[in-house]
Parts: structure tokens; sequence; C-alpha cells
């Protein structure tokens, strides 16, 4: 399984991820991919294969969850890194990457009379 799978099965499968939404979103794909249904195919297998096309419909009402409904997802999405990082061995490497891996900053903000984003500059760090 690809690991991007997996992180998106953990936001949709998760038990603090809003079951109306989530239903909003496949009657989303049942209009939007119907067209990628299969014969044969299950409702169930129809969603697992396109819901990723709706995440990108339905991103502000994602990113606009209650910060703790985002907060209890992201907990379970960073146990799921940090486990797989301690399994791949890649832990403590911070002098490996301060020697091979260049910060660059850009400073932004936002222009107060049109709201558009400014860069300032960019430098090391």
């Amino acid at each position: 399984m690809h690991l991007a799978t997996e992180f998106q099965n953990m936001i949709y499968d998760s038990k603090h991820f809003p079951a109306d939404l989530k239903k909003r979103m496949y009657e989303w794909l049942k209009v939007n991919a119907a067209n990628e249904a299969k014969a044969g195919e299950t409702e169930e297998q129809f969603y697992y294969k396109t819901r990723k096309k709706a995440l990108g419909q339905f991103k502000k009402e994602i990113m606009g969850l209650a910060q703790d409904v985002r907060d209890a997802i992201t907990k379970d999405i960073e146990a799921k890194f940090d486990f797989l990082f301690k399994q791949l061995n890649n832990v403590n490497n911070r002098e490996l990457v301060d020697k091979y891996v260049v910060i660059k900053r850009v400073i932004v903000r936002k222009h107060q009379d049109k709201g558009a984003v400014v860069h300032d500059g960019e430098g090391a760090d």
C-alpha cells in the first residue's frame, strides 16, 4: 500500500472525522466520479478508489474543522509517522541532516491594502 493512501485512509476512517462531512463527500463522488464505477464493484470499493478526488472539493471544510477535531486526527497520523520512522531506524539524525541540507527562508507578509502576499526576500538561516 502506498503511504499517502494509508494516511488518507487514516483521515477518512478516523473516529474523529465528521460522519456528515464524509457522507456529503461520498454523495459528491456518486455524481462527479460516477464514470469510474466498474461493473460488479461494491459501493465501498468505489468510494475507496475515488475518495481522494473529494479531498480537493471539500478542502475548505476539512481545513475548517474544529481545532480539537483536527488535533485528534493529526495525533493519530503523527503516531503512525513515529512508528514508521522508528521501524526504518530513521531517528536521531539531526546532525546528518544539518550536514547535507541547507535551509533557506522566505519572509512572507500580506500587503495591507490589497491582501496580496509579498515576499520580502530570501536568505540562508
